[in-house]
């Protein structure tokens, strides 16, 4: 194939039955046949997706001394800030990732029931002193966890289900939320070409809905056989993994930028499972 499906999701508001049913076939073929697909008039407004870019380069912005204070090892949930060279994807590698991150999950109080349990994932977030950072990231957050909401309305059309068998489902996601910074590699630095994050797998869980998604921004790279479309500020691609061959993925990497070119990426990886009973 040689193009990745663009799906308009406008119509899954509709109140039109019919109108509904084309989306969610849509939907039902892109997943059953290919995979990935691109969503379009999906509801997340210009200003959300930029407010979010503007609040990722400030915060990488910062002295390495001051993310530090926000460190993911302070976190036992996935929360917090991953250092330049901190993670290693591929532990065949011989360098590490030469990217940085910043990770969120669902906000919870410190107080929540599942927060004082432990439970894995249900920490509480760690938030950087900058202004209206928090209220923004969350703005997005929320916005992506309402359009797979709305799409998971779609696929139960598809499957000739209740339109809202999933709603209680997605009431407590384990999305996490990532930024990404995959500084410009110096010209004169001896790496491997996927070294930005190194080759990997993605996986869901048992205990996941039939369906695990990564929401990403434009201009990511697909896997394996599929084409890259050109980078479109209105397009969110999202991806599909059948359980279990969610645990049989084709390689995917990505490549740092070379010169004086950063490159900024959002992904939002799980965005609907809900907690264990």
């Amino acid at each position: 194939m040689t193009e990745l499906p663009v799906i308009d999701v406008s119509g899954l508001a509709s109140t039109e039955l019919s109108t509904r049913a084309q989306v969610a076939e849509k939907l039902g073929h892109a997943c059953r046949e290919i995979g990935f697909f691109y969503v379009v008039n999906h509801g997340i407004t210009p200003a959300t997706r930029d407010a979010m870019f503007a609040a990722s380069r400030e915060f990488f912005a910062l002295p390495v001394a001051v993310k530090q204070d926000y460190s993911i090892k302070r976190s036992p949930h996935n929360r917090g800030y991953v250092a330049l060279e901190g993670e290693r994807l591929d532990d065949r590698a011989t360098q590490s990732d030469y990217k940085e991150a910043f990770n969120i999950g669902l906000e919870l109080p410190a107080g929540h029931p599942e927060v004082l349990a432990g439970k894995p994932f249900r920490g509480v977030n760690l938030w950087p002193a900058l202004p209206r950072w928090r209220e923004t990231v969350l703005a997005y957050y929320d916005a992506c966890w309402a359009l797979g909401r709305r799409i998971h309305h779609g696929f139960a059309l598809d499957l000739g289900i209740a339109e809202n068998f999933f709603e209680d489902k997605l009431d407590a996601p384990l999305a996490t939320l990532r930024m990404l910074h995959y500084p410009a590699r110096p010209n004169s630095m001896d790496r491997a070409p996927d070294s930005g994050a190194g080759m990997h797998t993605d996986y869901g869980k048992p205990h996941h809905p039939r369906h695990r998604w990564r929401c990403r921004t434009p201009g990511t790279r697909t896997k394996g056989r599929l084409a890259r479309r050109a980078a479109h500020p209105g397009r969110i691609r999202l991806q599909h993994w059948r359980l279990p061959d969610a645990l049989d993925q084709r390689p995917s990497t990505s490549p740092p930028p070379t010169g004086s070119r950063s490159l900024y990426r959002i992904a939002i990886g799980g965005i609907l499972p809900r907690s264990e009973p």
